[in-house]
């Protein structure tokens, strides 16, 4: 997977941390420790203007998938794509996209051809171009009927990391790495405001209805932690 190396807070044991029998809890005090180190590395990336941390890619590019307002689809189709291939040619692939076709308005997704996909994604060094082909129109057209063309409606104020997770996991091919690191991105380098969690606790999510699982099986890729609502 092609997720950069970004800069973190420390992963070492907390003591907020307990285990009983392999299922974890993890206490409110660590859970608002995290939510605040992920704001203050956020809180330096934004004072640099650099948007999304640990990539290098054009200005335009970054522009793009730093357009949270007027844009959001940028975001969340780089976020799709940032899989097994360099981070940099994920989070440049909406512009690629928008030199091709003219501009990257979400009406002129939804009616891009199969042909034009299949042109720029050909052209894009992607490793999984004819994967990326199929997973990024259907994410448009999900989009379009989940949230009625307003991806930003993913992260709605109120909602809470587990709940902006599970809407990303519910998108074609997105698994818990990628639903993670969208909801770490936004809170870190975006300061969106997500509602803290009370508790948090290793288990199962069964496999949102209608979503094709891709890779190892769906039950195998989200045994991890995970939020309450």
């Amino acid at each position: 997977m092609g997720i950069a190396r970004r800069k973190t807070c420390s992963d070492h044991t907390h003591p907020g941390l307990k285990s009983n029998k392999g299922r974890f809890t993890v206490g409110d005090s660590l859970a608002n420790e995290v939510v605040s180190c992920l704001k203050r590395v956020g809180a330096e990336s934004r004072e640099r203007k650099g948007g999304v941390s640990g990539i290098t890619v054009e200005p335009n590019a970054r522009d793009l998938v730093n357009d949270l307002g007027g844009h959001p689809h940028a975001f969340v189709l780089a976020c799709i794509a940032d899989r097994q291939t360099k981070a940099d040619i994920a989070w440049s692939l909406p512009h690629a996209i928008r030199k091709v076709v003219g501009d990257f308005e979400f009406d002129t997704l939804r009616q891009l051809p199969k042909r034009k996909w299949a042109e720029v994604l050909g052209s894009s060094r992607h490793r999984l171009a004819t994967d990326m082909g199929k997973l990024l129109p259907a994410a448009v057209r999900h989009i379009e009927d989940r949230y009625g063309g307003d991806a930003s409606r993913i992260w709605d104020d109120g909602s809470s990391g587990a709940a902006v997770a599970r809407r990303f996991l519910a998108f074609d091919g997105v698994g818990p790495k990628i639903a993670n690191m969208a909801v770490n991105i936004l809170i870190r380098d975006f300061d969106v405001a997500l509602a803290t969690p009370n508790a948090r606790h290793c288990r199962r999510y069964p496999r949102p209805a209608g979503v094709r699982a891709t890779g190892p099986s769906w039950e195998a890729r989200t045994q991890r932690p995970a939020l309450d609502p």
